[in-house]
Order: C-alpha cells, then sequence, then structure tokens
C-alpha cells in the first residue's frame, strides 16, 4: 500500500522485456557503489500520519531502530518514511525553505537503499483484496528468484491493509544515485512486475514519496507493518500472515552491501535508457513543481 506524497514528478507504469540489452559499461562492484552513496544519509520521518511535519533523520538509524523496535516512543503509531535518501544539500533545502519543515521543491540528486515494489489490491467497491495481493506477491518474489536474487536478500512485508511490500538491495542492481533516480526506479521495478505478469503501485516512484515504515501501525485496521522471510511467506497462509501483523515484529534487515548481479545490472542500464528519453522528460516537466505536506 502507497501512501502517496507529491513532488510533480508522477510516475506510470513502464512495461519492458527483461530480455531487452542495454548498452554495456564497466561492471560496478559493491565497493563503487558504497563509495557514491557515502554521502547519501538523510531521509526524513512523518510520525502519526503521512501528511504530518516531515522531519529530517539519519535514515539508516532510525530504519535500524524501527526494524528492531528500540524506540517506544513510536511504538504503536503509524509511522512513514522517506522512500529515498539525500546529501547535506537536502538539509540545506529544508532549513532555507520558506515553509517550515517542507520539502516541496527539492530536485537534488536521491539513492535508495533498498528498491521496492508494492503490490496492494481491492475490489470494485473499494474493499482490501489482500488474497489477491498474496498470490500476486508470490509471483513477484518467483521472478526475483529466477533473477539471482538471493533468498535471504529479499524481505516480505506485509502492510497491515490491502497488500504487501517486497524488497531487496538496490546495490544487486548495481544502482547509482542521480537527479532521476525515481525515474530509474520505475522503469527497473515496472519491468520485473511486468514479467511477473503482475500490477505495481507506480505512484511509489516520486523522490519525495513517503512509504509505511518497518512495524508501523495501520491507521484503519490497527495491524501493524510486519516484515517475513521468504521462507516463512511460503509456508505461512494469509491467515497466519495476518497474525503475525497484531503485534510489531523485531527482524534484521539483509546486509545492504552487495555485489551487482550482472543480468539485474543490465536491466539498470536499460531503465537508465529509458529514464533519459527526451519525451518523458517532457512529460516529467509538463506535470508541474508539486508540493508535500
Amino acid at each position: 500500500e502507497t501512501d502517496a506524497g507529491i513532488d510533480g514528478r508522477d510516475s506510470a507504469p513502464v512495461n519492458m522485456s527483461v530480455g531487452t540489452t542495454p548498452v554495456t559499461r564497466r561492471p560496478l562492484t559493491a565497493k563503487d557503489i558504497a563509495a557514491a552513496a557515502a554521502p547519501f544519509e538523510h531521509g526524513f520521518a512523518c510520525i502519526g500520519s503521512k501528511d504530518a511535519t516531515r522531519t529530517v533523520i539519519p535514515w539508516a538509524e532510525v530504519y535500524s531502530s524501527l526494524a528492531a523496535c528500540t524506540d517506544p516512543s513510536v511504538i504503536g503509531k503509524p509511522v512513514f518514511l522517506s522512500m529515498h535518501v539525500f546529501t547535506d544539500d537536502f538539509i540545506t533545502h529544508v532549513r532555507d525553505h520558506k515553509k517550515p519543515g517542507s520539502t516541496a521543491g527539492y530536485r537534488g540528486s536521491a539513492y535508495s537503499p533498498v528498491l521496492v515494489f508494492d503490490i496492494d489490491r481491492k475490489d470494485e467497491a473499494g474493499q482490501p483484496t489482500p488474497e489477491v495481493a498474496h498470490q500476486d506477491t508470490l509471483s513477484l518474489v518467483v521472478v526475483l528468484l529466477e533473477l539471482g536474487v538471493p533468498a535471504d536478500c529479499i524481505r516480505v512485508s506485509y502492510s497491515g491493509s490491502k497488500g504487501f511490500h517486497v524488497d531487496f538491495p538496490s546495490m544487486l542492481a548495481g544502482a547509482m544515485p542521480s537527479e532521476n533516480f525515481s525515474d530509474v526506479e520505475n522503469a527497473f521495478c515496472s519491468m520485473i512486475a511486468a514479467e511477473a505478469g503482475i500490477e505495481i503501485d507506480p505512484s511509489l516512484y516520486r523522490t519525495l514519496q513517503p512509504l509505511r515504515a518497518p512495524n508501523s501501525r495501520h491507521e484503519v485496521s490497527g495491524l501493524f507493518k510486519v516484515s517475513m522471510t521468504i521462507e516463512e511467506f511460503l509456508d505461512l497462509s494469509l491467515t497466519d500472515v495476518q497474525g503475525l501483523a497484531s503485534q510489531p515484529r523485531v527482524f534484521v534487515p539483509p546486509c545492504l552491501v552487495q555485489d551487482p548481479i550482472p543480468v539485474l545490472g543490465e536491466l539498470w542500464m536499460h531503465a537508465e535508457q529509458l529514464a533519459s528519453i527526451p519525451a518523458r522528460r517532457s512529460e516529467r516537466e509538463i506535470r508541474g513543481s508539486g508540493g508535500d505536506a
């Protein structure tokens, strides 16, 4: 389930075959990516509501504390974290903004330590159908495994309502920080989703997009966003998964430092090409600058 945040760069799903071969470049290593990503330390958090004031945070530190349930001040509350992380320029932008706490208008480079797929489903009446999302999530997991993503790097989370989030370390794709990171991310994830024969929520792929945080309590269902291993996801029924979501669940995130997998690296380069098409750049500019919470 995506909790929308607007930064003026709405995304649309991109359907491309994973068999398309992009222009090649020197293979990146985990060391290369870690060096480029090192300055990207800052994100934002919204406590209580996705529309709450956005507080600049040390993203990795806060993410780890939420995974470990070590911050009693947020346990049992809805919490949202930025999808992406930023350099010190982000802090300067927020500090100097005419609206206190606003991130609106930020156009600097971005990065994400993990690549996220948002799978939520509802019927024609707008009621959640998590059983459909559960099946589609399984289809996505199968494709990720076929593409060579190690099982212990894939994390599946029940959102606490309509569906699931699936993520894995972005280093596996050779993802590098850039000003159009969210556009490349959209193209990359859409290609994989198309291969799995499923739809994902494209509104997730915006630079200033918030996402429900691990162990955050859903404000409508009262359930928690809980994470599980691939083995648990495959073994548990949807009812069992929802039972786990009755309380926070401590988990250890996978190691984020990973050497890229060649086939995923090729897909990421293809996505970079797709995101750089002039027509798509013009579409993003036409949509306007947007705002934020």
